[in-house]
């Protein structure tokens, strides 16, 4: 069963939704727009895989605790308040 992934979901969304006003607004930006639709459909592409790795993936993350598949920012966010121990950002 794939967990939900309610982040990937929103960011689809958003991109879609920048899609559709890209596709509303004028063709007069000199294939910039053009450029950035493109972008955002590669960007939903990689969303798209990036949800399905990790619903492929679920179940060796579960066997090994996480350890590969862990919250990188976390770390980097644990080391960030050890720099800063009342917690500011």
């Amino acid at each position: 069963m794939a967990e939900p992934q309610p982040h990937m979901a929103a960011a689809l969304n958003h991109l879609e939704s920048a899609q559709n006003q890209l596709r509303r607004a004028d063709n007069d930006k000199g294939s910039h727009r053009e450029r950035a639709l493109e972008l955002i459909q590669a960007a939903m592409g990689e969303v798209r895989q990036g949800i399905e790795f990790d619903n492929q993936h679920k179940e060796d993350r579960t066997q090994r605790g996480d350890r590969q598949y862990g919250n990188p920012l976390g770390q980097l966010n644990r080391g960030h308040r050890e720099r800063h121990p009342r917690g500011e950002w």
